[in-house]
């Protein structure tokens, strides 16, 4: 858990440092930037309250709430993407790494889930 942990930490902070770069005159990058900012993070964040559950259970949990996130990251980064509201090289590396943070964490989801025979 330590190592997805910490790239999901890392990944937040990039976007972090994303969307502070963004022109905040532009209003549609204000809504998405802010969306972005909000469902990246919160990947990060059940993952370290997860880890801190008392109970198998609230961890599946905690742990179903970060892939949602990541899965609503990729969501956000499409839309910016697909809208051509920043060029898409500059996206395309967090949405590569959205798409592998999503999987570890459905992978680790079945694994746990698999184990508890849930």
């Amino acid at each position: 858990m330590d190592d997805i942990k910490k790239r999901t930490k890392i990944f937040s902070i990039e976007i972090i440092k994303l969307v502070a770069q963004f022109s905040w005159k532009n209003p549609v990058l204000d809504i998405l930037g802010k969306q972005l900012l909000r469902s990246a993070t919160s990947v990060s964040a059940n993952l370290v309250e997860g880890c801190g559950s008392v109970s198998e259970k609230e961890f599946l949990n905690f742990l179903a709430i970060a892939r949602k996130s990541a899965l609503e990251t990729q969501h956000w980064l499409d839309l910016i993407v697909e809208s051509k509201t920043l060029p898409a090289k500059i996206i395309q590396p967090f949405q590569k790494e959205a798409v592998e943070i999503g999987k570890i964490l459905t992978t680790i989801l079945k694994n746990k889930k698999l184990k508890l025979k849930i």
